[in-house]
């Protein structure tokens, strides 16, 4: 658009400068002619190229590259690509099934690399063959971040690693069971390492990444960054909410602490955006915020046993109990939230039912 503007200014000034060449070389002839003699009168060409007929064509030949611009610019004919944390688990495994069904290019990072056989991860692999590419490494380790950010060009980022009960909570070994993967935590792997430290690494990676890329466009408003956070995270702000967390367990509390330090980041990276923060040459990515409470698959219907007090309370109206959500419906709702530009900050269950059903439109 901008080169075709400047060859469109540059041409409408050598129109100009054609133009008076002509009329002074047409002068110059009837001024000899009349020094002979001669009694014939010549006739100035109609050459009245002036600012309004050379404004016009410009305008015209903006319009052009304005039409060009729109439809063959940076982003019209390649697809979106998408970097998922956390993308052999139980929900990040879905949100690559999901954007790989919705068109995109998916790349999932997790410390296993590809997927284990049998999982969610693995049969949106089977489901979507060549669309998906599996990377192991080190969320929380900057040099593998790094590693991963150069040389590729990521539209969106989804933080999707999950920790139901890290290292220090004494319960380690009933990860197996509790999570929908069935991961192992590894001695480090602390709330605060695999929650905080992870997502707010890829945030900044990813802020950096955005302003230091070749095409200034993407096929995702905003440049998305979609953190899978926790309903509980938001007690603080719901009636009984402070007085149910002062009576939770040390190790729920801590996992509350690391998920809040980054939705505090990311809606304070929000509010700079909404002011101009950032600029042009450093937008600052759009940042959404979802607020499931427990996560589900009717595929395994012995969670039921788990999530069923939860809608039972919901139903009843407890202030403080959020409506499970399906590992379907959250998937939905992150893949259609990436792709519309007004979605931002908190999502709770009804914004994820909502969202849910826009997937396809």
């Amino acid at each position: 658009h901008r080169a075709l503007g400047f060859i469109a200014l540059s041409f409408n000034f050598h129109v100009l400068h054609f133009c008076g060449v002509i009329k002074d070389y047409q002068r110059r002839r009837l001024r000899r002619k009349a020094a002979m003699g001669c009694k014939e009168r010549g006739r100035l060409l109609p050459c009245r190229s002036s600012w309004g007929s050379g404004g016009i064509l410009l305008l015209l030949l903006f319009t052009a590259a304005e039409a060009f611009s729109v439809g063959v610019g940076p982003d019209a004919n390649r697809k979106a690509r998408i970097l998922v944390l956390g993308g052999t688990g139980f929900v990040g495994g879905k949100v690559c099934d999901e954007a790989a069904a919705a068109g995109m290019d998916v790349v999932a990072f997790s410390r296993r690399g590809r997927p284990k056989e049998e999982t969610t991860a693995a049969r949106a692999d089977e489901r979507h063959p060549g669309s998906i590419t599996w990377k192991a490494g080190d969320a929380a380790s900057p040099k593998d971040l790094e590693d991963l950010f150069r040389g590729d060009q990521f539209d969106a980022v989804v933080h999707a690693i999950g920790l139901l009960l890290d290292s220090e909570s004494g319960f380690v070994d009933l990860n197996k069971l509790a999570s929908g993967s069935g991961s192992v935590p590894s001695a480090s792997s602390t709330y605060d390492r695999v929650t905080r430290q992870t997502a707010l690494g890829a945030l900044e990676k990813f802020h950096i990444h955005i302003a230091n890329r070749k095409e200034e466009g993407s096929p995702l408003p905003g440049f998305p960054f979609l953190f899978i956070s926790a309903a509980e995270a938001g007690w603080p702000d719901v009636p009984l909410g402070p007085q149910i967390e002062s009576i939770a367990p040390p190790f729920l509390v801590k996992y509350l602490k690391a998920k809040r330090a980054v939705e505090f980041e990311m809606e304070a990276m929000n509010r700079k955006r909404a002011m101009g923060g950032g600029g042009i040459k450093s937008p600052l990515p759009r940042c959404v915020i979802f607020r499931p409470s427990l996560v589900w698959t009717p595929s395994r219907p012995q969670a039921l046993l788990s999530v069923g007090p939860f809608y039972v309370g919901n139903a009843l109206g407890v202030p403080f109990v959020d409506r499970p959500v399906t590992v379907e419906a959250l998937a939905q709702a992150v893949t259609a939230a990436a792709r519309l530009e007004e979605v931002q900050g908190v999502q709770r269950f009804p914004e994820i039912d909502k969202l849910s059903g826009q997937v396809s439109q």
